[in-house]
């Protein structure tokens, strides 16, 4: 079978005229160059090649049902052995080389460095020369979250927040905690050191001045303009404080959260940060709990943050019937008749509208069964009534400004684990870390021009 594409492709690379800035309305969108019109563009015979080192979201999976629909059409994925490492090593590399394949996994790649990016294709004009593509089916604050300069280098299937918890044996806490639509790392150490208790109390397992530093990032570096503000009061404050609430012989830069918090975790903890799951079972059976009414991180700003995932990048060496084919396959992998026809589970937000209620229904299921039977908790709602719910909720999210936390390069990433976990460990003093990062941070904004 032949599959034709109405679709519209560019000869070159695509540039857009406003060259920065966040994208409202992809629509809207101009290009330097013409755009020439392939109106029956044959993907028979063609191959994708994929690198990706694990089985991620059921990728093989999804390869093996679009080549089945689509005979004459060969996908192949590359996973270097099954070795990450590797990957993150060997990939940038080969993509530099120019011998990478087609479709690349993000990890390993500074998608925000001008020198990658010049060898990377901008999904969104592949986006707007699909007939079929509409913009409301899709969240896009997450597109334009992962953009940078108005271009999306790196495109995601699926999104995750961060939400945290409040302890509700610890008078005022959950009433200070409610008082914010959306709460900022500085909120959480403020409310941290007003709350009244005898007791020592930290944030949470996950928590670490690294990951405090993460989150709050956006008061002390503006990577777009390429602005470090390390060596200030505000931060050797910011730093001071999150080390005190740091929990005593923690794993560093750990970040994932606890689950349903047990008495020894409320005894301990003033906030909890929640998964997915966890957030689900907090919000839904909140009544039950010592640690309810999550509320989403957000930065200074106001914006979410969120962490894009299961998310590839366009080899800029391949041709337009490449990406055309790369684009309807990424289309394919959204489609929820798919997972409903396979029973495969969604993480709890991906970025297609019509697969979020079934990702709801399947992660609410287990939700369900997971809290009853490991936790004793009642449902008070119909499940039905659950799903509407959480449904509205993260239709409602899916319009709130985002920021990606990870619009760093991989070498700051190093950079800040490495001079944190100095001072974190006690080896140097709050002014040499902001000395220090200022410094070597503002060396590499200026390498990336």
């Amino acid at each position: 079978m032949k599959k034709q594409l109405c679709i519209a492709f560019l000869l070159a690379t695509i540039f857009f005229i406003t060259g920065c800035g966040e994208v409202d309305n992809i629509s809207d969108v101009e290009f330097h160059e013409e755009i020439i019109s392939f109106a029956d563009i044959d993907l028979y015979g063609l191959t994708l090649t994929i690198s990706n080192p694990w089985e991620f979201q059921h990728l093989g999976l999804f390869a093996r049902l679009y080549m089945e629909a689509n005979p004459g059409v060969n996908i192949v994925i590359d996973n270097f052995g099954g070795f990450p490492s590797i990957y993150m090593e060997q990939a940038p590399v080969q993509l530099m080389a120019g011998v990478a394949n087609d479709m690349l996994e993000s990890s390993g790649f500074d998608h925000r460095n001008p020198s990658t990016q010049a060898l990377l294709v901008d999904w969104f004009p592949l986006m707007l020369a699909d007939p079929h593509f509409n913009e409301d089916d899709f969240f896009m604050n997450v597109f334009e979250s992962a953009s940078s300069s108005g271009r999306l280098y790196n495109l995601p299937q699926f999104v995750s927040f961060q939400w945290v918890t409040g302890n509700d044996t610890v008078p005022g806490v959950v009433e200070m905690l409610q008082q914010h639509t959306t709460i900022t790392m500085n909120d959480l150490l403020t409310i941290h050191q007003n709350a009244i208790t005898d007791t020592t109390f930290y944030i949470h397992q996950s928590h670490d001045v690294y990951n405090a530093v993460i989150l709050q990032l956006d008061s002390f570096m503006d990577f777009d303009n390429r602005i470090a503000n390390f060596n200030t009061p505000e931060f050797i404050d910011f730093i001071t404080v999150a080390r005190v609430t740091t929990p005593p012989n923690k794993q560093f830069g750990w970040t994932f959260g606890t689950g349903v918090p047990d008495q020894a975790i409320t005894q301990r903890y003033l906030f909890q940060r929640l998964s997915s799951l966890n957030f689900l079972v907090a919000s839904i059976y909140e009544e039950q709990m010592s640690f309810s009414n999550p509320v989403l991180v957000a930065n200074n700003s106001g914006q979410l943050l969120a962490e894009p995932f299961s998310s590839f990048l366009l080899n800029g060496q391949t041709s337009p019937e490449i990406r055309a084919l790369a684009w309807d396959f990424m289309r394919f992998m959204y489609d929820p008749e798919i997972y409903r026809q396979w029973d495969l589970m969604v993480p709890i937000m991906p970025i297609y509208r019509p697969l979020l209620r079934h990702g709801l229904e399947r992660e609410l299921q287990s939700t369900f069964q997971f809290a009853s039977e490991w936790h004793g908790l009642r449902l008070t709602e119909s499940p039905e009534d659950v799903v509407e719910w959480k449904y509205a909720i993260f239709n409602e999210i899916g319009h709130m400004p985002m920021v990606d936390t990870i619009y760093i390069t991989r070498t700051m990433v190093y950079i800040f684990h490495e001079v944190l976990e100095q001072f974190h460990n006690g080896l140097i003093t709050a002014e040499q870390t902001a000395t220090y990062l200022q410094n070597r941070i503002s060396l590499v904004l200026m390498e990336l021009g």
